[in-house]
């Protein structure tokens, strides 16, 4: 394993020490994993999604799904032209408390993917750190507040129904076994206690139980083991009094981001559109309904961010022809290629990374640093792929800088600082996958579409009912393609890039089936028909009453 695991149990542990790998680096590369990506059909990425379009859909779909995985690693310069590599691969999952219950939604697909890459559910469901944002971190302050009065003193009348409960539960123990839950009805009793007093209650008065998190109306308490009892102690919200300690408790992994927000690092990720937004919603804030406030609040958190798909898009086309060149901007591939001592070995004062295998071993004194050349890793682990994306970014930095620099600064190995001038312009562009904009940017104006004009479609024969499948596989085979129908028998399509779209406009210049033409909104949209007709319409309606009336004069 390359890195370090981090889990509830392990997570007050290893805070400092991650804090501190993050206090120390140039840089933090960052990589998500979800539980989902689209919550149905009509949330898909499309390549008619204006930047507003595709931010409202992410938006839904995020609020459905959680992360399963948050991978770090902290980057620091030593020495002359190496780096080290502190990786953390961090297991989330949200906790049902202070009158917090989320509901998460899973898609097959994505489930399907990480279980074919070795994912660990068990320890996301079991171990997994959890994660509030700052709205939820309100309302836990204020939970507290509303209960914790409420524990120290009890009616008659609620000592007495608790010593109900404390028999009924009792006589079930007898016979229960570890990981029997019992349940019960609390809304026939009247003046009951809330089930934030009762949990604790219980617990100092019974061995071998633990109280679910649950509505006031339903008691459901497991029976545990005593070692298993002692775990949840460790970590459980149900002892502690103190309101900062109760809410410093229960923030979990949120901590990690409000560090990284406070020291303002540079963040690196690859294909960072959807990460960015997770991390927005699972720990700042819900996503606000403005797409241009999102862009405000995230750039303010964060104000140095650096997309690697959107750089390796950006310098392929410069890198074409030389021996550094790339064809696939996967993060995989793209670690590949930059790993391949055939292609690296003539880049001049390349940076050498190494892995700090195990932060524990560096605190006994002993420094594991392992070099890149030797490590093979669990690609969609998000550690080990937060790791590859500071390794590319690192070498495609290198090779931008020696492609734009005098021959001065390529004579020695270059210190950090001296990357960022030939990076400034690629800082805060994040790709958009699959929409009518190739990227956004986060501290300005997005761009003006680069993507080719629409084209439209329609059968020959006005009869004719357009057949979506048979279009779709027809265009689909000379590149991506989306197409959205505006009548029985015709459609605009969305093309991915402009030789895709001369080649489909050549191949249909005869076609006996369909006509295919560059899209005017003037004389293709439905809309502007209808209102052309209306205005036709109504100047037919005019001219007939002028004339009427310039009969009846005569």
């Amino acid at each position: 394993m390359l890195g370090v695991d981090v889990t509830r149990q392990t997570f007050m542990e290893l805070l400092p020490v991650i804090k501190g790998k993050i206090d120390q680096a140039v840089f933090v590369a960052v990589d998500l994993e979800f539980t989902g990506l689209n919550i149905n059909s009509h949330t898909k990425s499309s390549l008619f999604d204006s930047a507003d379009d595709r931010y409202q859909k992410a938006k839904r779909n995020i609020q459905d799904f959680t992360i399963a995985q948050f991978g770090l690693a902290a980057y620091h310069s030593v020495g002359t032209n190496r780096y080290d590599a502190y990786i953390f691969n961090c297991y989330l999952f949200p906790e049902a408390h202070a009158g917090m219950d989320s509901c998460i939604s899973m898609q097959a697909s994505s489930i399907q993917f990480l279980t074919q890459y070795g994912f660990d559910f068990n320890k996301m469901l079991y171990e997994g750190i959890p994660f509030v944002n700052q709205s939820q971190k309100v309302r836990m302050e204020n939970y507290w507040t509303r209960h914790t009065s409420g524990r120290q003193e009890l009616t008659d009348t609620q000592k007495n129904i608790l010593r109900g409960y404390s028999v009924r539960l009792t006589r079930w123990l007898v016979q229960a076994r570890d990981g029997d839950i019992f349940t019960l009805d609390k809304t026939s009793e009247n003046g009951d206690v809330p089930n934030t007093a009762l949990h604790e209650i219980l617990l100092h008065r019974i061995e071998n139980i633990w109280p679910r998190p649950s509505d006031d109306d339903v008691l459901i308490v497991e029976k545990v083991s005593a070692e298993r009892r002692k775990e949840l102690m460790k970590t459980s919200s149900t002892f502690i009094q103190d309101k900062d300690k109760f809410v410093e408790n229960s923030t979990g992994f949120t901590r990690v981001i409000d560090y990284l927000i406070s020291k303002k690092k540079i963040i690196v990720g690859h294909n960072l559109y959807l990460d960015l937004m997770f991390i927005y919603e699972k720990f700042i804030n819900p996503l606000p309904s403005s797409y241009t406030e999102y862009k405000a609040v995230l750039h303010s958190c964060f104000p140095h961010i650096y997309d690697t798909k959107f750089l390796a898009l950006q310098l392929r086309r410069s890198l074409e022809s030389s021996v550094h060149g790339y064809d696939q901007t996967s993060l995989s591939e793209l670690y590949t290629h930059m790993r391949d001592s055939d292609r690296t070995s003539g880049l001049l004062f390349a940076p050498s990374v190494h892995i700090a295998n195990s932060t524990r071993d560096e605190q006994e004194g002993g420094r594991n640093g392992q070099s890149s050349d030797d490590v093979e890793g669990q690609i969609h682990e998000a550690g080990f792929d937060s790791y590859m994306c500071g390794y590319v970014f690192l070498r495609l930095t290198h090779l931008l800088t020696l492609n734009v620099s005098d021959a001065a600064l390529a004579s020695h190995p270059i210190p950090f600082y001296d990357y960022q001038i030939p990076l400034s312009k690629y800082k805060n562009r994040v790709n958009m996958i699959r929409g009518a904009l190739h990227h956004i940017c986060l501290d300005g104006p997005d761009p003006e579409s680069s993507r080719p004009d629409q084209l439209f479609v329609a059968t020959r024969k006005y009869n004719s009912q357009l057949n979506i499948d048979e279009i779709s596989l027809l265009l689909s085979s000379f590149g991506s393609v989306d197409i959205n129908i505006i009548s029985h028998n015709k459609a605009v399509v969305a093309v991915n890039s402009f030789s895709s779209s001369r080649r489909i406009l050549e191949a249909f210049r005869q076609h006996d089936k369909f006509v295919v033409k560059k899209y005017s909104s003037f004389r293709h949209s439905p809309r502007v028909t209808r209102f052309l007709m209306a205005g036709l319409a109504l100047t037919a309606g005019i001219c007939a009453a002028a004339l009427i009336r310039s009969v009846r004069k005569r």
